[in-house]
């Protein structure tokens, strides 16, 4: 999409005494002064934006419980409950360690598409800008 704003932008730029006489050209013109691209863009990129959101704050919340959990569990193995009184040990599922330690990666995995979705966000931004910009000094 830059490297198309780019290249018509040269090409104009190039061709402005000829602007008015051909159609190619005023079709290119109409072309780089539309923004329904690069709004519908910032609209999908805004929705992913959002979604990942989500899937934070679900990891997040998961964390937290797998936590509690882990804390309930060791408590247990310890044979300390609530009445005081000792209880046998219960054998429990591994598993949920391995899911303890896989939210941290998860959110880190989550960060770097947020940071990659933002980085791609600002881009679209800047040609939007660019087209707004040569929008208003035409």
């Amino acid at each position: 999409m830059f490297d198309d704003f780019t290249n018509l932008s040269k090409r104009l730029a190039k061709d402005d005494e000829n602007i008015i006489i051909s159609n190619e050209l005023k079709a290119d013109l109409k072309k780089l002064f539309d923004i329904s691209e690069e709004t519908k863009f910032l609209k999908e990129i805004k929705d992913i934006k959002d979604e990942i959101h989500i899937i934070s704050t679900v990891l997040k919340d998961q964390h937290k419980v797998l936590v509690n959990v882990d804390e309930a569990i060791q408590a247990m193995k310890a044979g300390k409950t609530e009445g005081g009184e000792p209880k046998k040990p219960q054998t429990t599922i591994q598993s949920y360690h391995s899911l303890l330690g896989r939210i941290p990666r998860h959110l880190s995995t989550v960060e770097e598409l947020d940071k990659q979705a933002e980085k791609t966000y600002l881009s679209v931004c800047g040609i939007f800008y660019l087209t707004i910009v040569a929008n208003w000094t035409s």
